[in-house]
């Protein structure tokens, strides 16, 4: 009898291991025939934030920012040109415009190019509208001339080749001093792809620094682009009930045409961004996921 004490004792304290193992080990594997257990550690647990995240949202939402430097051919009139992009979405550049032979006539022009233009959104399309103006002297079969060309560029951002595609058309005025003539022609409405820039993908992040007093928010942020940061002003609240933070960012000054509000999980683990409006660089956004509680 006492043996037999001691074996149920022994499958007791068995059964006890079992259950201990059952609990801590909640995800089976079965590969090439073997069932593998794995100890799985509950999901992380939402609570208010403090300190410094960032939410690197490219994958979700693209921002494009497409400030730096283009070469393109406009019906024989080469382009080289620099742009960059306000926090508003509006953009001024210069370049040069030069002509160096045109369809088998002596033709040479030096023009200064100037850029003017804006972004903006149509659902999910990004549009870009640009204005061309250059000017300048050069040479036709010999004779002195002042040359200006207007250009107006209608595209949209191609996410897939990162490119700029639509048409362009314009007017062009030559004038010879010797001959005191001036003759004006319309440049046809034609398909027009420009390559970004290197480095413009569409990425961007949001950076938060946090402080919390009793489920309130305040602190700073900023919208982190391709061609730079934009700092932001940050207030917000935490709802113990669900576990989701509501921070509001407001650009001052210069960038006050950025805001955003976001709906966002702090856990120990990962910042899930949960919602997100707002506005940057003239582009309105929009993001939704799963608004239900976050790890409850």
């Amino acid at each position: 009898m006492k043996h037999g004490r001691n074996r149920m004792t022994t499958l007791n304290k068995l059964a006890g291991l079992v259950a201990v193992v059952t609990l801590c080990a909640t995800a089976a594997l079965h590969a090439d025939g073997v069932w593998l257990i794995y100890p799985v550690s509950p999901p992380p647990s939402a609570g208010p934030g403090t300190g410094n995240y960032n939410l690197n949202l490219g994958d979700s939402l693209k921002v494009w920012d497409i400030s730096g430097t283009y070469s393109e051919d406009l019906q024989g009139i080469a382009l080289d040109y620099t742009i960059a992009v306000d926090p508003s979405g509006k953009f001024t550049g210069q370049g040069k415009a030069t002509i160096n032979g045109f369809e088998g006539y002596d033709f040479t022009a030096d023009m200064d190019l100037g850029i003017s233009g804006s972004i903006s959104t149509a659902g999910t399309v990004t549009r870009v509208n640009l204005t061309l103006k250059m000017s300048g002297p050069g040479t036709f079969q010999g004779y002195d001339i002042m040359m200006k060309a207007t250009a107006n560029e209608k595209v949209e951002v191609d996410s897939a080749n990162l490119q700029l595609i639509g048409t362009v058309s314009g007017n062009v005025t030559v004038s010879v001093p010797a001959l005191h003539k001036s003759r004006s022609a319309s440049i046809p409405r034609t398909d027009s792809q420009d390559t970004l820039p290197s480095g413009v993908t569409g990425d961007w992040a949001l950076a938060l620094n946090v402080t919390n007093s009793l489920n309130k928010y305040g602190g700073s942020g900023s919208a982190q682009v391709s061609s730079g940061t934009m700092p932001l002003l940050l207030t917000g609240t935490y709802t113990p009930k669900t576990g989701l933070s509501k921070i509001t960012l407001k650009g001052q000054g210069a960038y006050r045409s950025c805001n955003f509000n976001v709906g966002v999980a702090f856990t120990n683990v990962v910042s899930d961004v949960k919602s997100l409006t707002g506005k940057v660089l003239g582009q309105s956004l929009k993001l939704t996921s799963d608004p239900g509680p976050a790890y409850p």
